[in-house]
């Protein structure tokens, strides 16, 4: 008798809500104006109305607000509306970074969304649910409501969205294939998606690509990303854009941008990765540190990543070799100062040459700085053998491309 009542209440409750989920479609396309009209709809409760209200606030990111205005309205008694009144809970309390509250809030959702025999709500409120938990680490647990998630999702919107929660989740336990694979099939259907939507799911596939070290691909998403104005996935999308141009030695990180500085997180990263560059590692820790405190979950205290996987992302990457050259030269001092190399000596006069620069300097050049006055042939065999003496101090780190030299440790390779 169970399944045939939860019909007709399934029924009965889309028709009672009809005007309500009306608005809520209106809101989701970005059709404001149908939005705002089905709002001041004489066929909405109260308590539809509040909840309305909450969503236009959650799109000004006032989530402080939309906390007040949801807690000062709990008496809802419908199963429906409650599913609704507590997602939208769990949505502001996961915006606050309150991940415990949220766990709770979405878990009263899907209880009541179960009640009403509402799939889209359980679809959500289970997805919802997965994300939450694998924030906190409750991994088990996260996939089984991402298994209940994926029986719900009916929409093209929705496939997607759990598509990608599977990329997201192979590429935790490091199986690229199967998370490059995942993300394709949600950049299939990427057409279902609003252009918000769309870019948010081109930033994941960037991140996802090059950590399964498939470069070009992700660049050419990057590209399109940066150029793409004003939308939330941008910051990201310039902040990466500016690592890659970081991890091929092609900038050296100054003043962030606006939309950048706009996020604490990647303020945080920037500063990070500017301190490395200008080999400053007591700096790079110190704000490190702040970041490992704000984000415990994803940052250890120690340059690195609390799951594996991330130390393949753009970001530690850069910081890998970036700390790499650093630590590299810290070796070389110390080699030159066991070594006790006499200051002024000639040997002396190249490696601080070679060290200081980050292009191959040709011989002439090097033997005029080395000798003073013009370059002379007779100079030759003398620089020979100065730069194998070098070779064999630094461990065959000097480079010779054409008879132009340089010290490999200082590009961190």
């Amino acid at each position: 008798m169970a399944a045939p009542h939860h019909k007709f209440q399934q029924a009965s409750l889309r028709h009672k809500y009809k005007t309500y989920n009306l608005a809520v479609t209106s809101y989701f396309e970005d059709n404001l104006k149908a939005f705002h009209r089905l709002k001041n709809s004489k066929d909405l409760s109260y308590a539809e109305k509040t909840l309305l209200e909450v969503r236009l606030l959650l799109q000004k990111q006032a989530w402080t607000k939309s906390l007040e205005l949801l807690t000062s309205h709990r008496s809802i008694q419908c199963s429906f509306l409650k599913g609704e009144y507590y997602l939208l809970l769990g949505f502001v309390y996961r915006s606050l970074a309150q991940w415990q509250k949220c766990i709770i809030a979405t878990q009263s959702a899907n209880i009541n969304f179960v009640v009403a025999n509402d799939k889209k709500g359980q679809f959500l409120s289970n997805f919802n649910l997965s994300a939450a938990l694998n924030r906190v680490g409750m991994l088990e647990v996260s996939n089984y409501h991402l298994e209940h998630a994926k029986n719900f999702a009916e929409a093209a919107d929705e496939k997607v969205l759990v598509y990608r929660a599977y990329a997201c989740k192979q590429c935790k336990e490091e199986d690229y294939i199967g998370a490059c694979s995942s993300i394709e099939s949600a950049l299939a259907l990427k057409e279902h998606l609003k252009v918000s939507e769309q870019l948010v799911l081109d930033t994941i596939a960037c991140d996802i690509f090059f950590r399964a070290k498939k470069i070009e691909k992700a660049t050419q998403i990057l590209k399109v990303l940066k150029a793409s104005g004003n939308n939330p996935a941008q910051s990201r999308a310039l902040f990466d854009w500016h690592l890659l141009k970081v991890y091929n030695d092609d900038i050296l990180l100054d003043k962030p941008p606006q939309r950048i500085e706009d996020n604490e997180e990647y303020v945080l990263k920037w500063g990070i990765i500017s301190s490395l560059q200008n080999k400053n590692l007591e700096r790079a820790k110190k704000i490190w540190d702040k970041l490992s405190k704000k984000i415990p979950e994803i940052y250890k205290n120690d340059l690195t990543a609390v799951n594996s996987s991330d130390n393949r992302s753009l970001f530690f990457k850069c910081v890998q070799k970036l700390n790499k050259a650093i630590q590299n030269e810290i070796k070389l001092k110390k080699t030159m100062d066991d070594l006790n190399l006499r200051p002024g000596s000639k040997l002396y006069i190249l490696y601080n040459i070679l060290k200081n620069t980050t292009k191959p300097l040709r011989k002439e050049d090097l033997i005029e700085d080395i000798w003073g006055g013009q370059y002379d042939p007779q100079f030759n065999s003398r620089f020979y053998k100065l730069i194998e003496r070098l070779k064999k101090l630094t461990k065959g780190r000097i480079v010779n491309q054409d008879s132009s030299y340089m010290l490999k440790s200082m590009k961190g390779l």
